[in-house]
């Protein structure tokens, strides 16, 4: 018994795509072009086409056209069978849904032991209290007193240092510009704001 024209017009299509003759994206020739080449209705055409896209072989694109599904070549039950454990989805990166509810738990902890005063106001200029403990604690194994009262966060090390200097009311630049063996003190005369360490005469 002779097939119908569509299906076998199907197949064709479906055996040029298996063997990657037509690939993924390819665009396939419009119907109507396809019905005249062949000498066969529009009609014949359109069902070879439906029949594809049903097997998900083709897909069509309003106002762009029929093209070779990117799924085409797969086999269906790869495809539908989303039980069978010895198989691995390859085509997504999907979370382990099996997780889902210790996570609900943690969230729902995390959220009950947020302090909301805290999260909707602006951090303190000095630190978080917590950060400035660990810090005191952190410099404990340098042997360098401190208690979080009088450790500040600073946002680098470049602020660190210029809040240094700003207390000391030191400029760098000045410091290393001194001769060697001198310091840089504050005084009430219009002199130089320096005095000699090891080298008294220098300042004579």
């Amino acid at each position: 018994m002779l097939k119908p024209l569509f299906i076998l017009l199907a197949e064709s299509l479906e055996k040029d795509i298996e063997r990657w003759k037509l690939r993924t994206g390819f665009k396939l020739p419009p119907q109507r072009i396809i019905a005249n080449y062949l000498g066969i209705s529009h009609s014949t055409v359109t069902g070879a086409y439906t029949l594809c896209g049903e097997k998900v072989l083709v897909k069509g694109v309003i106002g762009k056209g029929t093209f070779v599904s990117s799924t085409a070549g797969i086999p269906s039950d790869l495809l539908t069978n989303h039980k069978d454990n010895n198989i691995i989805e390859m085509g997504m990166v999907l979370p382990v849904y099996e997780m889902n509810d210790l996570i609900k738990s943690y969230v729902t902890g995390l959220y009950n032991s947020i302090d909301y005063d805290l999260v909707f106001k602006y951090s303190s200029p000095v630190g978080h209290i917590k950060h400035r403990y660990i810090a005191s604690k952190w410099l404990e194994q340098y042997r360098i007193e401190s208690k979080p009262d009088n450790t500040l966060i600073t946002s680098g090390s470049q602020n660190a240092l210029s809040v240094i200097l700003i207390r000391s009311k030191t400029s760098l630049f000045r410091y290393l510009s001194l001769p060697e063996g001198f310091d840089d003190i504050e005084i009430e005369h219009d002199c130089p704001r320096v005095r000699g360490r090891r080298y008294p005469e220098r300042c004579r």
